[in-house]
């Protein structure tokens, strides 16, 4: 019985090609289709989910109002990552993250970084960074300290420790290499290369932002 009705489907199916040929490339179509959309779903959701604290950490955005217009944007004042804790109880604790490039060099290596990240103190124990060497309570605590991922220390000291020597940031900067992390995820929002402690955040934000005070 199930073999008469197979053949009866198969002869209907050749007695219409062209429909069954669309209807077949459209399922196809729709397969693919749902295929990709929960691909890219499952690698939006997953962005940041390493950290152990992901639940707990939020991104601050503004959100500008006038008459005429409504936008937002994810940048903020440096200031607002300074006193939100102390504002706001259920905010434990903030680190603020300001991106910009420069120009490294060692030993008459020089390269220029577009992701380099200039942070505060607490910028590795609030992100899950996996830590390769060098002491992450200590990492940013200077303002002289710089952490690499082991690709950026690899192009500058390869096979070497390169805890503990100096680079020059732009030819005006000396730091010392405080620590070594693993290269980030690409499901990750701060993809970075390397980080500058706080104590160069203030300098930074003053000429970057404007601010007198950060």
């Amino acid at each position: 019985m199930l073999l008469t009705h197979i053949k009866i489907a198969f002869r209907t199916l050749r007695k219409n090609r062209l429909t069954t040929s669309l209807n077949i490339i459209g399922l196809a179509v729709g397969f693919a289709v749902c295929l990709f959309v929960g691909l890219w779903m499952q690698y939006e959701l997953s962005f940041d989910r390493f950290h152990a604290d992901a639940g707990r950490i939020f991104r601050l955005t503004n959100t500008f109002k006038s008459e005429t217009e409504s936008f937002s944007q994810a940048p903020c004042g440096p200031a607002f990552g300074a006193h939100i804790p102390l504002k706001i109880s259920g905010v434990t604790s903030a680190t603020r993250v300001y991106e910009e490039s420069g120009r490294l060099e060692v030993d008459g290596k020089v390269f220029q970084e577009p992701r380099m990240v200039v942070a505060d103190a607490n910028f590795f124990r609030f992100f899950s960074f996996e830590i390769t060497s060098g002491d992450p309570d200590r990492f940013l605590t200077e303002p002289g300290n710089i952490v690499l991922t082991e690709k950026t220390a690899m192009k500058y000291f390869g096979d070497e420790n390169p805890v503990g020597k100096p680079m020059r940031l732009d030819g005006a900067h000396t730091f010392t290499v405080s620590g070594v992390v693993k290269d980030a995820p690409a499901a990750s929002q701060i993809l970075v290369r390397s980080g500058a402690a706080d104590g160069f955040f203030e300098k930074t934000c003053r000429r970057g932002m404007g601010y007198k005070k950060c």
